[in-house]
């Protein structure tokens, strides 16, 4: 026994309306929804590359004006969250039907999360001698974007 088709439609005509009942996409629709995901996860990329800069320019910037390392880590960290949070609300994800209150809170837990994730993911890897630890670090973040973009789309910006 084959499945029916990806493509067929249960159709009823009552007056004027046509009524499609548990009909899957067309193929052309499935590859535009897809399409416009991975749009989005491109622009996700992009974004957290600028807010990548953001934070290493601002750790790099604090620790040389004599800030302890872990102080500028957090601020740098913030400042990061902020500018990923404005840029993806603007460009990656949409403003969304929540208030900004409400994104902004969800974003900011998702990140939180993440960042604890990656610290945990980072010192699993230098314990196990991965060097330079700039090098560990990059692996550790490059290892959470498909789960930062999910969670970032599903609970930070819906």
């Amino acid at each position: 026994m084959t499945p029916p088709p990806a493509t067929t439609y249960s159709e009823s005509i009552v007056g004027h309306d046509i009524h499609v009942v548990d009909a899957p996409l067309p193929r052309r629709l499935r590859w535009s929804t897809y399409g416009a995901q991975a749009i989005r996860f491109v622009r996700f990329a992009i974004v957290g590359g600028l807010a990548s800069i953001v934070y290493l320019g601002l750790f790099a910037i604090l620790v040389t004006m004599g800030v302890h390392y872990l102080t500028a880590g957090v601020i740098g960290y913030l400042m990061a969250i902020v500018t990923n949070f404005s840029l993806n609300r603007e460009w990656t994800f949409g403003r969304g039907s929540r208030r900004v209150q409400h994104q902004a809170a969800a974003f900011l837990v998702v990140q939180l999360v993440i960042g604890a994730v990656n610290l945990s993911l980072l010192h699993v890897l230098v314990v196990g001698g991965l060097r330079p630890i700039i090098l560990a670090q990059i692996l550790a973040a490059g290892c959470l974007v498909p789960v930062n973009f999910l969670a970032s789309q599903r609970w930070g910006f819906r």
